[in-house]
């Protein structure tokens, strides 16, 4: 089994027993584990469709980040069942896993739990100095095939000031967040108080969609979503780092 390409230092060890109508699972399991997810999703067509064609995630990163899938009939017990799973890291014989639920979900928000010890985010890249936060790692992996590399999920949402700190140690002077009609999942002024004393600056990024399932989107949203980031950073100085060499 291969290793993710992600340094282990962005990652986070933690555990979470899952509520009923959490999209999201987080769970140390064996490595073991992780193959077996990989075989289930090789014989479930449809959910490599979904993950394909809604989440815009390619077959080659299914590979590479050993992307797998809990089906509920094979795996009746296990607390991922129903999920997509991705590997964060991997420790001795155990991996933390990350499970997204593909069923409906019966509210907009997540509960989490996390280690503080340990960086509260997922990324591929290094980041600089603007960081595009994300709602989950797999948006992660599918804006960074589309040249947005330097995306990070932060888990909870909640742009706390562990995630800020840590953010402002890789070298980010600008974290840019998107809003829509359903407005965001954390406390903007109370993140914008964080930021302002580690001398981070938070771009606000308005959308007429949410920044999910991007598989689905058209050319036309592609364009908006890039013309309105480079707009935004552009008013703050900064460039769209997916231009830059």
């Amino acid at each position: 089994m291969k290793n993710l390409s992600v340094p282990i230092e962005h990652s986070i060890p933690f555990t979470n027993t899952s509520m009923d109508n959490s999209r999201s699972v987080f769970s140390h399991v064996p490595i073991s584990f992780v193959a077996k997810y990989c075989e289930c999703l090789a014989h479930c067509p449809r959910i490599k469709t979904y993950l394909v064609k809604t989440l815009g995630i390619d077959e080659l990163s299914l590979s590479t980040y050993n992307i797998g899938y809990c089906d509920s009939a094979a795996f009746e017990h296990s607390l991922f069942k129903g999920c997509i799973t991705l590997p964060l890291s991997y420790i001795d014989n155990t991996v933390e896993l990350f499970g997204l639920k593909i069923g409906p979900a019966k509210n907009h928000h997540t509960d989490f739990a996390f280690n503080p010890f340990y960086q509260p985010f997922f990324t591929l890249d290094a980041l600089d100095n603007v960081a595009i936060k994300c709602d989950s790692p797999l948006d992660v992996i599918a804006f960074n095939e589309h040249g947005y590399k330097n995306t990070f999920c932060e888990f909870g949402s909640c742009l706390s000031e562990t995630t800020i700190d840590e953010l402002k140690q890789l070298g980010t002077s600008t974290i840019v967040y998107f809003t829509s009609v359903l407005g965001v999942s954390f406390d903007i002024a109370e993140a914008s108080y964080i930021a302002q004393r580690y001398g981070i600056t938070l771009c606000e990024v308005n959308l007429p969609f949410l920044t999910r399932h991007i598989g689905e989107w058209d050319t036309f949203q592609w364009q908006l979503f890039d013309k309105r980031l480079t707009c935004a950073l552009s008013h703050m100085g900064m460039r769209n780092e997916r231009y830059q060499a």
